[in-house]
């Protein structure tokens, strides 16, 4: 069922983590990503059969950084503006802001990237693709 999700394979520290998701995969800097909770069973009470799992998102987030087997990603989120008053203008700012996630802080490993540029190990991970 699972098979073509990936996994949290690490986290860095509260604004980071790495998924086994990387370049020799086809992995984009700027693709979103979603972190998934696995829920119960769901199956259909007139044949038994199983038709899946109830699961629910623990987050969205964007991969920032390939490399060749993994991907470190980051909640981003984008914030657009009118400078000024009139809603109709054409002069706009967009602000991008790196929020924390809500991951186990004693999974943490603290690790920095070179020019350094409650989520989980082994949790699920759906690749969106770009929006």
């Amino acid at each position: 069922m699972y098979e073509d999700y990936y996994r949290v394979i690490e986290i860095v520290d509260e604004y980071s983590i790495l998924i086994n998701y990387g370049n020799n995969e086809s992995a984009s800097e700027g693709e979103e990503i979603r972190i998934i909770s696995t829920g119960p069973e769901v199956k259909d009470p007139a044949t038994g059969e199983t038709l899946g799992t109830l699961d629910s998102i623990k987050s969205e987030l964007t991969i920032v950084t390939t490399y060749d087997n993994f991907s470190l990603c980051k909640k981003v989120e984008k914030t657009t503006k009118n400078i000024l008053a009139n809603p109709l203008s054409q002069f706009q700012t967009t602000s991008i802001q790196v929020k924390p996630l809500d991951v186990d802080v004693n999974s943490i490993s603290n690790k920095k990237a070179p020019n350094d540029k409650i989520i989980k190990v082994g949790d699920l991970v759906e690749i969106l693709g770009w929006f």
